[in-house]
């Protein structure tokens, strides 16, 4: 088990704040979507009405696929 002065010395907030807040870390997952019976436009499109956004990181108009975010 952690002692206290442990988990204070982890949080990211006020030392006085209990139970310790851990730094979260960023959850990246990568998926290649290969639509069957669609178009990548309309799989984008799918896409981005579920809450997703498009991302340029440099890829360039030229790429046939599209990052998003």
């Amino acid at each position: 088990m952690i002692s206290r002065a442990t988990a204070r010395e982890r949080t990211t907030t006020s030392p006085r704040s209990w139970p310790p807040r851990f730094p979260s870390v960023k959850n990246r997952l990568h998926l290649d979507v290969s639509p069957i019976d669609a178009s990548t436009g309309a799989e984008v499109a799918g896409l981005l009405s579920l809450g997703a956004t498009t991302v340029d990181v440099g890829q360039g108009s030229t790429r046939s696929w599209t990052v998003t975010a």
